[in-house]
């Protein structure tokens, strides 16, 4: 199309938020490099989208990050993201942006995540010091309408995260490593807590272990 997209039958795309630029109709500075983002219906049947920003980005993009650190430098004290985080765009049922603003301030690198059943958004950081093996990434809970602060989870463990996705099923959430060789992970929350935030602490978090004849055991993380 002419936004240079290759689509499916009947589908059409429009640009609605270019980093560093005021979202259509508001004055919020969208965040940069967006990554995993999800949709959260609204009670008026509008839709809330919300998007990560993986900056500071897991490698040198050539021509962009260098750029970039010019454009910060500029930028001053305006308010934009600029070390990562997440923000939102709210859409009114017949598609206008009405509202722009930011859910996750502070962190890095927020790659992927995944939504809760009861409607709140887990925003996975992606990065590790090499230093220290216990600083690393979190997975953040974060309210879609922006009206609670974000909240770290660290029952879902400290590493390179890359998606995190709720199984309503089995109330268990699985967690994926984005490393060469990385892990798959699941959370358990305790007994009797599954529907809220309050399940994302004092859980038990294992890793998958697969044998040579394809079986599978869950291994307790410390």
């Amino acid at each position: 199309d002419e936004n240079g997209l290759m689509l499916p039958e009947a589908f059409t795309s429009r640009i609605v938020a270019p980093s560093l630029l005021p979202v259509p109709g508001t004055a919020y500075l969208w965040h940069l490099f967006p990554d995993g983002g999800a949709c959260v219906p609204t009670d008026d049947g509008g839709w809330i989208y919300v998007s990560n920003s993986e900056n500071p980005p897991p490698i040198d993009v050539p021509g962009v990050t260098g750029l970039l650190s010019e454009v910060m430098g500029l930028l001053g004290d305006l308010d934009v993201p600029l070390t990562g985080g997440a923000s939102a765009l709210r859409f009114a049922p017949d598609g206008r942006i009405v509202d722009a603003y930011r859910i996750l301030d502070g962190t890095l690198a927020n790659c992927a995540g995944g939504l809760t059943p009861w409607g709140t958004w887990l925003s996975c950081e992606e990065w590790e010091n090499d230093a220290s093996p216990y600083s690393a990434g979190q997975v953040w809970e974060c309210d879609p309408f922006g009206r609670r602060p974000a909240v770290p989870r660290p029952a879902l463990g400290r590493f390179k995260h890359e998606m995190a996705t709720a199984d309503p099923d089995r109330q268990q959430i699985y967690l994926s490593e984005d490393q060469s060789d990385g892990l798959l992970y699941r959370y358990t929350p305790p007994p009797g807590t599954w529907g809220s935030g309050d399940c994302l602490e004092g859980g038990v978090l294992e890793v998958m272990s697969v044998a040579d004849d394809g079986s599978v055991t869950w291994l307790s993380v410390a």
